[in-house]
């Protein structure tokens, strides 16, 4: 176990309101979790995960360390049609406040880098992650250091400069 499989919980189901699978993560006690599948993990390959572990681990690295319970619903409808959001729950902390504000420096500085910045909303900050072999982009929208939005897309061919 390390902050992949417990703080992350990569390799758990998220408990969001659809079905999901579990995914899976290798234990390095196993005959298959060999120190090649380690090394690869740690640029993302060799692991079964899903988008929502994913998004859901992604967003606490740059949302103060906090991993908030993956949800889809905004909230409910009560009998006399008013909207009572649903809560945000925060479940764990899987970094540091100082750590999660390092990653979110880096990942800013990386997409300001990119000719994609330049249509950036101002106020806002746009983090990502861009995993080639598995051609997925995984976008975040942050304001004021709180998280509003995240994008998942496959990525089917590569814009000019991001290869």
């Amino acid at each position: 176990m390390n902050i992949i499989t417990i703080n992350l919980a990569f390799g758990a189901k998220t408990g969001i309101e659809l079905g999901e699978a579990s995914g899976y993560i290798y234990p390095p006690d196993s005959a298959e979790g060999n120190e090649v599948r380690y090394s690869a993990m740690t640029y993302g390959q060799s692991m079964n995960l899903t988008m929502v572990q994913v998004a859901a681990g992604f967003s606490s690295l740059v949302n103060g360390g906090q991993y908030y319970k993956p949800t889809i619903l905004v909230g409910t409808i009560d009998e006399s049609g008013n909207l009572k959001s649903s809560e945000n729950k925060v479940i764990r902390q899987t970094v540091s406040g100082g750590t999660s504000s390092q990653m979110r420096t880096m990942l800013t500085t990386a997409r300001r880098s990119l000719f994609l910045s330049k249509s950036d909303k101002s106020g806002y900050e746009i983090v990502e992650k861009l995993v080639l072999l598995k051609q997925w982009l995984m976008v975040l929208t942050l304001k004021k250091k709180r998280l509003l939005h995240i994008l998942v897309m496959v990525v089917e061919k590569m814009a000019p400069n991001m290869s």
